[in-house]
């Protein structure tokens, strides 16, 4: 995040800007490589991931996409190869959600799907990190509670009111 959008969220772009400076005090080998990348991505015109999904560069391309793209695509990466072993495991997936993954069991079965599922995640991280493991944690939930983020609330609700809408028209005979 550069200063600007960083001032947005702080409320004062000096603030912003001596926040910035600090962390790239504090975290010198960190800014260094997101410089290469941003080198690498300019002199080539492209960026990929581990396994070679391809962002190309283009004049409107911000610098900070390019910085955060080996970060967001290889954590993308991780989640889908990590719903690759949990599947391959026998783990329901009912999907990933940023960088966890929903899944479905028999109240009997849920902590050894859960096992299974962080050892797949696991497993994911080693292959995309070149051997370093990612821990994950959990967040279990059991029927009759169910998963809501907040952020997602108005848009459950506003599907939930549609197919109740679709299903009281079916009950009335005018869908068939």
């Amino acid at each position: 995040m550069g200063i600007k959008a960083l001032s947005e969220r702080v409320g004062n772009e000096l603030v912003a800007g001596k926040l910035i400076k600090l962390h790239r005090k504090t975290y010198p080998v960190f800014w260094n490589w997101s410089e290469s990348i941003l080198n690498y991505a300019n002199t080539y015109g492209y960026i990929e991931t581990v396994f070679g999904w391809k962002m190309y560069i283009s004049s409107s391309t911000k610098p900070t996409t390019i910085r955060n793209f080996p970060m967001q695509a290889n954590g993308a990466e991780m989640m889908r190869l990590a719903c690759c072993f949990a599947i391959r495991n026998g783990i329901r997936i009912c999907m990933p959600v940023h960088d966890a993954i929903l899944i479905e069991a028999p109240v009997t079965e849920i902590d050894e799907s859960i096992k299974i599922t962080q050892k797949a995640m696991a497993r994911a991280s080693r292959e995309v990190l070149s051997g370093f493991e990612l821990l994950s944690d959990v967040k279990k939930i059991i029927y009759p509670d169910r998963y809501m983020d907040p952020r997602g609330v108005e848009t459950w609700d506003t599907i939930h009111n549609i197919i109740c809408d679709i299903q009281a028209k079916f009950d009335e005979g005018v869908l068939r």
